[in-house]
């Protein structure tokens, strides 16, 4: 046996027979990480399901919490409120009629919602829009106000609704839509109960029954890790009719929308994943014959009921262990091969991976010491160079949540000074109103003691009058505000509006010898709060007249954008600093002197403009000079208004 033999034999011994050994011993070891990590994929996948269903739920919840907002479901609560007291509204018919034509629209833009209904206070359907359209009562008096479906005679579901509070949301299933009239099986999704009345009286109901394509398209894309079959049902020991009822099955082509008739409980299909799952809420058991693994996870899907929902995912075993059974006899086949190349390509191999991977890793390092610009140079194989990229789009993604965070940030602080705001006009409005009402007092006994001759001094008086109202009607505004109560909408021209507006500013700006500049396209009619509104504008022209030096101008230039009227106001001061234009709308923030301004004026401006739907910004222009710009809905141009305004009928 000649030498170069024996050195390769005593090689062979020393590292083939160990390599072989640590790496079966490897692969068993990764198989364990792996089947761990199989757990922790598939564990954070059904929470992901359980989060979609719960997601789609809360939209739909928000959806029917912004309806509430609308103007004609307010306009309703009266007549529920009388239907309440056993009493007939005089608008009944009429606010239902306009009611159900809004249902209608909204149903048509929001189709996620299959029927709307509004119950009185004792649970019976009072308008019902499905599909679009809404239901004709069965009744046949045109002057009572009637049921679109027959009165409610189940006392679990009227006990229920009466102990919700108003605006406070519920889960529930309306006796009508609880069994399907078909297959006689138990609805699978609840129907979303919200309680309508003002302070501690609720006097009604609006309730939306979920459509449940929606969630069975969520639940249809959800991807199927390892070719796992997806299980959806319902636990829920209180009630005997529903425990274990399936609500999703691939296995068996169920969703929520099919037909479940003469499908099996869970109880009575997989029995011990119905026990298991009361005992844990996450795990997985393995059938009897150890070839399926089914995974599970429970949560509670109303906020309100006591019952669970486990979603559970049946994988076939073999679909996991497959790949290292491949493994093994792949290592047993090429361990010697390995052996003589693994020399050769060590060194090839560290110059083109652990270069790479280390530069990776540094510069991970880096970054987490701060160096948020740093990105990584992409090279080596491609698998590194995948790792190269996710950490730029890591980095990328983690700037934008900064800013996105930064300027949620802000707009909480905001919303929190507005509402101190409120708290703080609330207080001197109720102090400035009691010597505005002695004023208003005095200036009648004034007038009344008066002589017919002395017409100067009355007009004076008279004058001093109408300033207390204009001030007491500026203060009612404050406290509306600080109330938070929606503007009083009516329809008004914007020229003479502006015109007044500017009349009252006309005085002060020739004193300071400022000119005022009105650049209007059209004639318009805006809907909004016209004293609101004014004194909006004013507080922006009191603020472009305090900056724009003696001999210049201000220009007012309205134009109209789609269904939007945008009012901007140029003035040609020295500008703000950038420093103090991000706080312009802070309360008691100002630039002016000390005496010549509280800082309230656009903090004010800003909750009157939000109120109205619109925005207000506050920008630097070049040259020089600011740009304060309102932005208010629901304008139309007069002719417009005319041409869409039906004539009215002759007088018979």
């Amino acid at each position: 046996m000649t030498l170069k033999t024996n050195v390769f034999l005593w090689v062979f011994l020393a590292t083939a027979v160990p390599i072989f050994t640590l790496t079966l011993y490897a692969t068993s070891y990764s198989e364990n990480l792996y089947l761990a990590d199989v757990h922790r994929d598939i564990g954070e996948s059904l929470g992901n399901v359980a989060s979609e269903i719960r997601r789609r739920m809360l939209l739909e919840r928000e959806l029917l919490e912004g309806l509430t907002l609308a103007p004609i479901l307010r306009d309703f609560i009266p007549v529920l409120n009388a239907r309440a007291e056993d009493k007939q509204h005089p608008e009944s018919l009429s606010r239902i009629q306009r009611l159900e034509d809004f249902l209608e629209s909204f149903q048509t833009i929001i189709p996620s919602m299959s029927d709307l209904r509004i119950l009185d206070a004792q649970g019976n359907t009072l308008v019902m829009v499905k599909s679009g359209r809404h239901s004709q009562s069965f009744m046949t008096d045109p002057q009572t106000l009637t049921y679109v479906e027959e009165p409610v005679d189940d006392n679990a579901f009227t006990l229920y609704l009466k102990g919700l509070a108003p605006n406070e949301f519920g889960y529930t299933l309306l006796p009508q839509d609880a069994i399907d009239a078909v297959t006689l099986e138990h609805a699978p999704v609840f129907d979303t109960v919200l309680a309508l009345g003002e302070t501690q009286h609720t006097v009604g109901y609006l309730i939306a029954k979920v459509r449940r394509d929606p969630i069975d398209r969520v639940l249809h894309v959800t991807p199927r890790l390892y070719k796992g079959k997806l299980l959806i049902a319902e636990i829920n020991s209180d009630d005997p009719q529903r425990d274990g009822l399936i609500l999703y099955d691939d296995s068996n082509d169920i969703t929520l929308g099919s037909d479940r008739l003469g499908v099996e409980k869970l109880w009575e299909s997989h029995p011990d994943l119905y026990n298991t799952a009361q005992l844990e809420l996450f795990g997985y058991l393995d059938s009897p014959n150890g070839e399926m693994r089914t995974y599970y996870a429970e949560f509670l899907p109303y906020s309100d009921q006591f019952l669970s929902w486990v979603v559970a995912t049946r994988i076939d075993l073999s679909n996991l262990s497959a790949p290292f059974q491949r493994i093994r006899i792949a290592i047993i086949a090429f361990a010697l091969l390995s052996l003589l190349g693994s020399l050769l390509i060590a060194r090839l191999g560290a110059s083109r991976i652990a270069r790479p991977v280390m530069d990776l890793a540094g510069k991970l390092s880096r970054y987490a010491k701060d160096e948020r610009q740093l990105r990584v140079k992409l090279q080596g194989p491609k698998e590194i160079q995948r790792a190269g990229t996710a950490f730029n789009d890591m980095a990328e993604t983690l700037e934008e949540a900064e800013r996105e965070r930064d300027q949620a940030q802000a707009t909480m602080l905001q919303q929190a000074k507005l509402a101190s705001l409120g708290q703080l006009a609330a207080g001197i409005g109720h102090e400035i109103n009691n010597p505005i009402n002695n004023v208003l007092s005095l200036s009648k006994l004034i007038e009344r003691s008066l002589s017919d001759d002395d017409q100067h001094l009355r007009k004076d008086v008279t004058s001093v009058r109408e300033e207390a109202l204009r001030a007491s009607r500026i203060v009612n505004a404050i406290l509306n505000f600080a109330r938070q109560v929606p503007p009083e909408y009516s329809l008004f021209e914007v020229e003479p509006w502006l015109q007044e507006t500017l009349a009252l500013l006309k005085q002060e700006a020739l004193e300071r010898g400022v000119s005022l500049k009105l650049d209007l396209e059209a004639q318009y009619l805006l809907e909004g709060d016209r004293d609101l509104l004014e004194q909006t504008l004013i507080n922006l022209l009191l603020n472009a007249l305090q900056a724009t030096p003696q001999g210049s101008s201000i220009d007012i230039v309205v134009t109209r954008h789609q269904q939007e009227l945008e009012i901007s106001v140029y003035d040609q001061g020295p500008g703000i600093s950038a420093n103090e234009i991000g706080r312009v709308f802070d309360p008691f923030f100002t630039t002016k002197p000390t005496g010549q301004g509280s800082g309230l004026g656009l903090s004010l401006s800003l909750g009157i403009v939000e109120r109205h739907g619109g925005r207000l910004h506050i920008q630097n222009r070049s040259p020089g000079g600011v740009k304060a710009t309102i932005i208010l809905p629901r304008v139309v141009e007069i002719a417009e208004h005319a041409m869409n305004t039906p004539p009215r009928e002759p007088l018979q």
